[in-house]
């Protein structure tokens, strides 16, 4: 019997995070003009992509829906303010943390998990519809122009 595994761990795997800098040419994709339900032509921020963000959080989808957090349609990358932005929760945690609450960290996942199962997103969705279009549309030109390079699945071997 082998070591137990989360098939779903909380960050993409290196393998994961390499394909999507690549694919985002290592840029913050965050659009930096938007009108919510009017597609438009728009510029991305453009700034080092430092932060692979998942459109749909990870505990939310695996908790609302059971399916793989990790595909390319649910990732894009981001600078830190943009992916701040989305989730200014985490901004807000980690000054507490720093102002002497060593709690602050699991009080934030225990109110997103509260958020989770009153049906209410922890994240600002604003953006969420834009991005994942975007990360289709990425994800279908980048493998048309890199047919050999397969997004890596990376699943535990008792769930292969």
């Amino acid at each position: 019997m082998g070591a137990e595994c989360d098939p779903y761990p909380d960050a993409p795997s290196p393998t994961q995070r390499k394909w999507i800098y690549r694919r985002d040419l290592n840029v913050c994709q965050m659009p930096t003009f938007y009108i919510p339900g009017i597609p438009v032509a728009f510029a991305t921020c453009g700034r080092e992509g430092t932060e692979v963000h998942h459109i749909w959080p990870k505990r939310a989808l695996v908790y609302q829906t059971g399916k793989d957090p990790h595909t390319p349609q649910n990732l894009i990358l981001m600078c830190k303010y943009h992916h701040w932005l989305i989730h200014p929760d985490i901004a807000a945690a980690l000054r507490e943390k720093a102002e002497g609450n060593i709690y602050a960290l699991e009080e934030l996942f225990e109110r997103r998990r509260e958020q989770l199962r009153n049906n209410r997103p922890y994240w600002v969705t604003t953006w969420d519809a834009m991005l994942r279009n975007m990360a289709m549309t990425r994800t279908k030109a980048f493998l048309a122009k890199n047919p050999d390079m397969d997004y890596p699945v990376t699943y535990c071997a008792s769930f292969a």
